[in-house]
């Protein structure tokens, strides 16, 4: 989880705390290839990735819910 944090701050490109959903298709692909997975995760599963992680609807992935999304959806 710490390469995706430093990963999360890297793609906050704007510094406004939050990814939008291309920032966290970005992330999503970049954490899908360092877990040595092939291929990259397709738009209906980031679609509804983002969804899920995106905890209080306002359109981005803060860091605290990015935590939340892994702790629920990533790791068992």
């Amino acid at each position: 989880m710490l390469q995706a944090a430093n990963i999360f701050f890297i793609l906050d490109s704007r510094h406004s705390g939050g990814l939008h959903q291309d920032n966290f298709k970005e992330l999503m692909r970049v954490i899908h290839k360092a877990e040595g997975k092939t291929g990259a995760p397709d738009g209906a599963r980031i679609t509804n990735s983002f969804r899920l992680a995106d905890n209080n609807t306002d359109g981005e992935v803060d860091f605290n819910e990015l935590l939340r999304f892994h702790a629920l959806y990533v790791e068992p």
